[in-house]
């Protein structure tokens, strides 16, 4: 029996020296039926020269390959395109600094075949530092405190991502269908500056994603993450503050999507945010401690069962 085709998309963007090793991570997946598409979004090093020099050397390898360069457009956009570009049943996502591990491929399909009214699976990560060198053998506990028990149950997944963000960027995978506005949850906003925590959110209110508690990728953590910004350099602190406004965002457009206690919660983290924003210590601190108390008891089965979401 022929194994489904499943697209791997590669946002490529200023990472010459890391696409390389982005890319023998893809060629060596275990699953062999594999399409790969990679859009570069207007990097300003070689990045694109590298993938277009590996790609040559490793193109049987893949069932289909698409490599193309764009003025920059943002990821929101650049995501939209590969999406449109591919081919494959399932649709796997990987950042140019990140890779994938062998066999995550198909824990991700092996788990959407098991639950077919999810659209979409995400695994757990290993956190790297900017050499390869092993930082944590989870970045969902070790690094973002998580509760991987929590996420691996339907009836706690949702609360357990609406108290705490705690996916690694790379571990996404989903039905192609997933990107249709009536079969799933449409494209991505291209308003925003990222795309996860709305899209995630999105699927969550469908009851539409699982988990799978395995790794099945590695996410590498350098200087260079806009997630992280140890330099304090001022033009990633302005585009981190851009960011943490669309993950509040996010939070705010989807809150319709959600109903009864998962509706709160959801609620209760927006307004949270805005006390801290708005420098109320008493409100944020009391905010702050019940949202606490909150992850407490939905990781020891306390909080009640996930409700279904509409929209």
């Amino acid at each position: 029996m022929t194994e489904p085709l499943v697209s791997v998309l590669v946002a490529l963007y200023n990472h010459e020296q890391y696409i390389g090793t982005c890319l023998d991570s893809v060629a060596r997946e275990t699953y062999r039926n594999l399409e790969l598409i990679v859009l570069d979004d207007g990097s300003g090093d070689r990045s694109f020269a590298v993938a277009q020099d590996w790609i040559a050397a490793h193109r049987d390898r893949f069932a289909r390959v698409r490599a193309w360069t764009q003025p920059n457009a943002g990821i929101c956009a650049t995501l939209n395109r590969m999406v449109a570009e591919a081919r494959g049943e399932y649709v796997a996502l990987v950042a140019s600094d990140d890779t994938l591990l062998p066999g995550g491929i198909q824990a991700r399909i092996g788990m959407l075949e098991a639950r077919p009214e999810c659209l979409a699976a995400f695994g757990d990560a290993q956190a790297i530092d900017a050499g390869g060198g092993l930082l944590a053998d989870s970045a969902i506990s070790r690094i973002h405190r998580g509760s991987r028990a929590a996420l691996a149950d339907p009836g706690r997944i949702n609360r357990e991502l609406l108290l705490r963000w705690s996916i690694p960027g790379p571990v996404f995978l989903a039905r192609r269908t997933t990107w249709d506005p009536v079969l799933g949850v449409g494209p991505y906003d291209e308003s925003l500056k990222v795309e996860d925590r709305d899209y995630y959110l999105r699927l969550l209110a469908r009851g539409a994603l699982a988990f799978v508690d395995v790794p099945v990728a590695q996410y590498r953590l350098h200087g260079l993450n806009v997630s992280r910004n140890p330099a304090g350099d001022p033009d990633l602190n302005s585009l981190q503050h851009l960011i943490a406004g669309d993950v509040q965002k996010s939070a705010a457009i989807n809150l319709h999507r959600f109903h009864g206690l998962d509706r709160a919660l959801l609620r209760l983290v927006i307004r949270n945010d805005q006390h801290r924003k708005a420098g109320r210590s008493v409100r944020y601190t009391l905010t702050r401690n019940l949202i606490k108390l909150l992850r407490q008891l939905n990781r020891i089965g306390l909080l009640g069962r996930r409700g279904r979401g509409h929209g």
